[in-house]
């Protein structure tokens, strides 16, 4: 696949326009400085790939820190010094799931994020100084933004990122089979794009479940996209036209059990899957739908859910 521009993304209009304004004067000149940004927002819904086109646009290489397996700050140190010397000219580093990063780190990268650029390691009782290139920037993405420190986020460019839509899904699933699999949109029924969409919960799923549609299709022997072989790779993946899997259908069982508001560590206990999944990724799916609400009191599970839990 050739490198995204700015028009292949799609969704998050206002999230665009913004990085549009605040990269303007890097892009295509290397050696210019680039604001620190911050990319806030749920999972799965843009934010590497907006990074990965940033990059592309400001002809810089970029550099993908996963947060998450940092753990003190001397292998951040070592790590951010031999990705910043493979890069020869300007580069941009994603710190992707940075909410993970030490309050200690973000302290250190205070100065990181200022004129000049250096990275200030605290080690016992010494401080050692790295010069870092002016034309590095760096982008913040995650999913908690909470979980930054004050002073470090105020030293961001903010950019927000919300949900898609369905409409925007398929938009995205449509442009995606386009350039992955070089379909054309006459050869793509709407129903079916429609159904994918509607039963995505990301950007990132809406790739996903494309992907898995091509595979089921080269394994069957089937030419053609219809809404049949749609419904078969969606019975094989187990999930159902309100894009519920099975895993979100227990959860709904025992909300409709008990008939009450239920508490996380109560789900957490009954259900085959830890409190931070339910939390963080099957919870705000279904309040999305408005198959629960959820209060001070825990969460319960709405008429609607009970429809939907039914298959109605």
């Amino acid at each position: 696949m050739s490198k995204l521009g700015f028009d292949d993304f799609v969704g998050n209009e206002q999230a665009v326009q913004k990085t549009l304004l605040l990269i303007d004067e890097a892009r295509g000149d290397s050696s210019i400085r680039m604001p620190d940004l911050a990319f806030l927002g749920p999972s799965g819904h843009g934010k590497t790939v907006l990074s990965s086109i940033v990059a592309n646009e400001c002809d810089r290489k970029l550099l993908i820190i996963n947060s998450t397996v940092i753990r003190e700050p001397f292998q951040f140190r070592g790590l951010i010094i031999d990705l910043v010397d493979s890069a020869t000219s300007g580069a941009i580093v994603l710190l992707d799931e940075c909410h993970a990063l030490s309050r200690k780190i973000q302290d250190n990268l205070l100065t990181a994020t200022e004129h000049p650029r250096e990275l200030h390691t605290s080690h016992k009782d010494q401080v050692f100084t790295d010069k870092l290139p002016q034309n590095l920037s760096f982008i913040f993405a995650t999913t908690h933004a909470g979980a930054l420190k004050p002073a470090l986020l105020g030293r961001l460019e903010t950019v927000e990122f919300l949900p898609y839509s369905t409409k925007e899904q398929l938009e995205m699933a449509i442009k995606y089979m386009e350039r992955a699999y070089k379909i054309d949109r006459a050869k793509m029924p709407v129903e079916c794009m429609i159904d994918i969409a509607k039963r995505s919960r990301s950007g990132r799923q809406v790739v996903k479940f494309c992907d898995t549609l091509i595979r089921y299709m080269k394994k069957n022997k089937q030419d053609e996209i219809t809404i049949d072989v749609v419904e078969k790779c969606f019975e094989i993946l187990g999930v159902d036209k309100y894009g519920l899997t099975r895993v979100d259908h227990i959860m709904l069982k025992h909300l409709c059990q008990m008939n009450t508001f239920v508490g996380l560590d109560t789900l957490d206990a009954i259900m085959p899957t830890d409190k931070k999944q339910i939390r963080e990724h099957i919870e705000p799916f279904l309040l999305k739908q408005g198959f629960i609400i959820r209060t001070a009191s825990g969460r319960m599970i709405t008429p609607q859910g009970r429809k939907a839990s039914k298959g109605v």
